[in-house]
């Protein structure tokens, strides 16, 4: 007789309906009867995780194909993890993590004998009511097992109330190496995510080999009651709270090195945090490794006292190692000062490094690192940097590995710069189309090509003989302070910008007269320019502008003879007293 199963695949029917169909005349049923036990934890809280344990044992006598298992999450539990421990493979599906479902794992053939484990991890949810049961079944199935018997295996956890679940982690941090017959100081934070506070919370940190107690201290968060080794010895540092509420509390912990630890000898110490009701106790340990070692590096930088603005500035700079052991991961430093740029770095002696730069003409840093440097060693390098228009600089390079220094002093090295201003000031001038008869109009250019910003950059603008100042306006630049002549008036024109950056530029129109004392002369108007800062550049600090004068005549007055004259004086003076009647409109009237 065939036994239909709920939950036999359709490949287990397609199966069924092969045999019954058969041709042969003679068929043996096989045999196999899998048994399936399922334990786990009786009671646990809102929001924790349940791990279940299940086992599939494969009685025999025949190896069972077609092996099919079921678990399916109990109401509104979440799947968390499952994997498999023991057993040939089975191929399985899962819901996704912190989404409910099924799970379903396959296997073609499973020996006579043979044992699949399973460890399944679900979470209850944080609303979990108190004192409800929350049931798991898993299944196994075969195409040779026909009975039910056995076949599956169930329990069931009771959520018990009161304790809300509570996230706890722990990161330490130290240096990662140090000397004999130094201190190791490690930070310690205990942290609580939540949602609930975290019931009896132990913290331990057990000093690793031969490090010895020195002191501890809690810095931050709930109060904890904390004891210690003796100093001088060793052990374990426990501090214990009833209930810490989400939030954080730190330590700092401080170890001696024994002096004769040899170098090379590595310390890893791990804090440990539990308490009643974290469902998450994976993170409950934070860690650290300390190396012993000692090198002594040291590094010197120089370069020149003073330099000119907008050249290039070569530093030297020396890296050594004094031992005893090798730098490991060694790394020279060189912040470039604003406004340098880089131009070039080059390793003059000793071993390599690998050397990072930033692009020529861009300001950033160089670094250098140094696989290992071995004790003695000593490399010299070459560094050149463009001062632009720096005032001075300060250039300083620093020496640091991943092995413990004893001495810091010499770890960094300054070079100071004085840098000479430099300012290219310029002045050009133009002479536009005449702005009326007897009258021109000039452009004059005040610039500054740099290197550094020119202090009082000023123009002087002597007006040529024959030419009246009529008007000056500003056009472009940063404000100038000017001073000119009357209008109407001969004179110098002067203006003076009291910072004209590098690159920088002032534009201004004059606007002048010509007297008839000039008419059909070729006037030249000339212009110069000056600046408080060194100027490397005098040729292009005058500049003149050439006008063609045409000044037009004066329209002459007619003379009268002094007879005619006497007669118009005379005739005015009786209009005056009404002897002569005056025409107005279309009438005469008389005064």
């Amino acid at each position: 007789m065939i036994r239909r199963r709920v939950n036999a695949t359709a490949s287990v029917a397609l199966a069924w309906l092969a045999l019954a169909f058969a041709g042969a005349t003679t068929a043996f049923a096989q045999q196999a009867d899998i048994t399936v036990a399922k334990t786990g934890p009786d009671t646990a809280a809102p929001g924790a995780n349940v791990v279940w344990t299940i086992t599939a044992l494969n009685t025999g006598p025949d190896a069972a194909t077609l092996v099919q298992f079921d678990d399916t999450l109990p109401l509104d539990m979440t799947f968390v993890s499952l994997a498999q421990t023991t057993g040939p493979t089975m191929s399985c599906g899962t819901p996704a993590v912190g989404s409910g479902g099924a799970i379903q794992c396959t296997l073609d053939t499973m020996d006579a004998g043979a044992t699949v484990t399973f460890v399944l991890t679900g979470n209850l949810p944080p609303a979990a009511a108190s004192g409800a049961f929350y049931t798991n079944v898993a299944t196994f199935t075969s195409f040779e097992d026909v009975t039910d018997e056995n076949n599956g295996g169930a329990t069931a956890v009771l959520v018990t109330g009161g304790l809300t679940p509570a996230d706890l982690s722990v990161q330490k941090s130290a240096a990662g190496a140090a000397g004999a017959d130094t201190d190791i100081t490690y930070t310690i934070t205990l942290l609580n995510a939540g949602p609930g506070s975290a019931a009896n919370v132990v913290l331990t940190d057990t000093l690793p080999g031969t490090l010895t107690f020195v002191s501890f201290a809690q810095n931050t968060g709930p109060t904890m009651s904390c004891s210690t080794p003796a100093v001088g010895a060793g052990g374990t540092v426990t501090c214990t709270l009833a209930s810490m509420p989400p939030g954080s509390a730190s330590f700092t912990l401080v170890v001696h090195v024994p002096a004769a630890t040899p170098a090379g000898t590595t310390f890893d110490n791990v804090a440990t945090a539990t308490s009643d009701n974290d469902p998450a106790e994976e993170n409950g340990q934070g860690a650290t490794t300390t190396a012993i070692s000692s090198t002594d590096l040291s590094v010197t930088k120089t370069g020149p006292a003073s330099a000119n603005a907008g050249s290039d500035v070569a530093y030297t700079i020396i890296v050594s190692n004094a031992g005893p052991d090798n730098a490991i991961n060694a790394v020279l430093s060189d912040v470039l000062p604003a406004p340098t740029t880089f131009v070039s770095i080059v390793r003059d002696s000793g071993p390599a490094a690998t050397c990072a730069t930033p692009p020529v003409g861009a300001g950033g840093t160089v670094s250098c690192t140094f696989a290992s440097l071995g004790s003695g060693a000593t490399t010299q390098f070459t560094v050149t940097v463009n001062t632009r228009n720096a005032l001075t600089i300060v250039n300083t390079a620093t020496i640091a590995a991943d092995t413990f220094d004893p001495n810091g002093e010499d770890n960094h090295s300054t070079a100071n710069t004085s840098v000479v201003q430099s300012a290219d000031v310029s002045i050009g001038k133009g002479a536009n189309a005449p702005l009326a008869s007897g009258a021109a109009s000039y452009t004059i250019t005040l610039a500054n090509a740099g290197p550094s910003d020119a202090v009082n950059a000023a123009f002087n603008d002597p007006l040529p003989a024959g030419a009246r100042y009529a008007s000056l306006a500003q056009l472009t630049g940063p404000s100038a302070t000017c001073t000119t002549p009357a209008v109407g008036a001969n004179g110098v024109v002067r203006c003076t910008v009291a910072s004209l950056a590098a690159g920088a530029s002032a534009i201004f129109r004059l606007d002048v007269t010509f007297g008839r004392e000039v008419d059909g002369q070729l006037v030249v108007n000339l212009v110069t320019a000056t600046s408080a800062t060194a100027d490397p550049n005098s040729g292009n600090q005058t500049a003149s502008a050439e006008v063609s004068v045409r000044v037009p005549a004066a329209v002459p007055v007619p003379l009268l003879p002094l007879p005619a004259l006497a007669l118009l004086v005379a005739l005015v003076a009786m209009i005056g007293a009404g002897v002569v009647p005056v025409r107005s409109g279309a009438g005469v009237r008389r005064w």
